[in-house]
């Protein structure tokens, strides 16, 4: 369970049942279960701060050739020095002060 203080992310889990899933690698207590979603459903891809520029290059390609995934926008993350949030905002263009108004902390 997440802090309060993520409550702006506004994020949505799936429950599914592993018996439900698309696709399974491995097995056992390792297996990773994949889940076939509508891509409609990805509205944004928040790339971490600790991402290296390398994979964040790679996420950015992976979207642009991926025309189901047009819509999809990409937003970087960095970490505030001053309060327990994060800073947020488009891979090009100023980053906000997640959860206050975008005037406050930029």
């Amino acid at each position: 369970m997440k802090g309060v203080e993520w409550e702006y992310e506004a994020e949505w889990r799936m429950i599914v049942p592993l018996a439900d899933a698309s696709h399974v690698i491995g097995t056992g207590s390792e297996a990773i279960h994949l889940f076939s979603f509508p891509a409609q459903a990805v509205t944004s891809v928040i790339l971490g701060c600790r991402m290296l520029e390398a994979k964040r290059a790679e996420i950015h390609a992976l979207l642009a050739a991926l025309p189901q995934y047009a819509h999809t926008r990409c937003i970087h993350a960095a970490i505030d020095n001053e309060s327990y949030r994060l800073r947020v905002g488009p891979a090009q263009g100023r980053l906000t002060l997640y959860g206050l108004p975008p005037t406050v902390g930029n």
